[in-house]
């Protein structure tokens, strides 16, 4: 009888419509030695079980149960979502894992289509059109998680097709978000794709000792450099800022600082007070100097 049932169960799959799913799901509850067939016949019949098999996490058996999660783990999307958390944070441990796993899987699925539409993949516009939807979903981001965003920023940050020009401002609109996990990946995606554009904010960031974005933001610099502008202010604010302030100048300065940086190290060098600052700025200066072939002063 066995092979008979796995052959109507083979027999369904392939029509694939609605009227296969409704045996196959009463298969899953009822018939043990067929389940498992039933099982992989209902996922290759895609999204459209994902209702029915809703329904049956809800089953006494718990065989049955592991059964949907596992459907839904293949097939399920936003629909899944709630009534799995709701196990998964319940307090039946013998189903905790199994919804946990097709949670999971749905998330991940889920997050990958979204970035598909936020970052436009697969269109055959690389232009001002995919762009305006890059900066839509990072402006208004419909999903609380943070996962999409999260998973578009990470694409954005590698190469592709598109400039780093195009999605600039949506990496930039990622530093604002209240989502910190959001935050993290748009600062790592523009270490990768930064312009001289981004140095504005990337400065601001600087400044922000308290900011725990703010060691993202000096690395960044040191690849973008900082432009006259930001070098100026940079040097108007070593006189007055503080000491934890002044060392973090004095380190960037070091690395990509300019001649026009000399006057305000010099004058910091040479300050009647020893400190470290003062130090840090005579090395500075040194290096400067080194890569502007100047000589260095003993």
């Amino acid at each position: 009888m066995f092979p008979v049932v796995q052959s109507a169960i083979k027999t369904l799959a392939v029509l694939g419509d609605e009227q296969a799913v409704a045996p196959l799901l009463e298969t899953l509850r009822t018939n043990q030695l067929a389940r498992h067939d039933a099982k992989g016949a209902l996922a290759r019949l895609g999204s459209s079980v994902e209702e029915p098999v809703i329904a049956m996490l809800v089953e006494k058996d718990l065989q049955v149960f592991n059964a949907a999660c596992d459907i839904l783990k293949e097939v399920g999307g936003e629909a899944s979502v709630a009534p799995l958390e709701n196990i998964a944070s319940g307090k039946d441990f013998s189903r905790k894992g199994y919804a946990d796993r097709a949670l999971r899987s749905i998330k991940s699925r889920v997050a990958a289509a979204k970035t598909v539409v936020a970052t436009g993949e697969g269109s055959a516009d690389p232009s001002a059109a995919r762009v305006e939807a890059v900066l839509k979903a990072m402006a208004s981001p419909p999903d609380a998680s943070g996962y999409a965003r999260t998973s578009a920023l990470t694409s954005l940050g590698e190469p592709s097709t598109y400039e780093p020009n195009e999605v600039e401002d949506a990496l930039l609109i990622a530093l604002d978000d209240p989502n910190f996990a959001v935050q993290h990946q748009g600062m790592m995606a523009l270490q990768k794709r930064a312009t001289e554009r981004s140095i504005p904010r990337l400065l601001k960031l600087f400044f922000d000792l308290d900011s725990k974005l703010q060691f993202m933001a000096v690395q960044t610099l040191q690849k973008t450099g900082v432009g006259g502008d930001g070098e100026k202010q940079l040097t108007d604010a070593l006189a007055t800022a503080d000491r934890r302030m002044q060392k973090s100048i004095i380190d960037l300065l070091t690395a990509i600082g300019s001649a026009e940086s000399l006057a305000a190290l010099d004058e910091l060098a040479n300050s009647p007070k020893a400190s470290s600052v003062q130090y840090g700025a005579a090395r500075a200066a040194a290096r400067i100097r080194l890569r502007a072939g100047m000589p260095v002063s003993s």
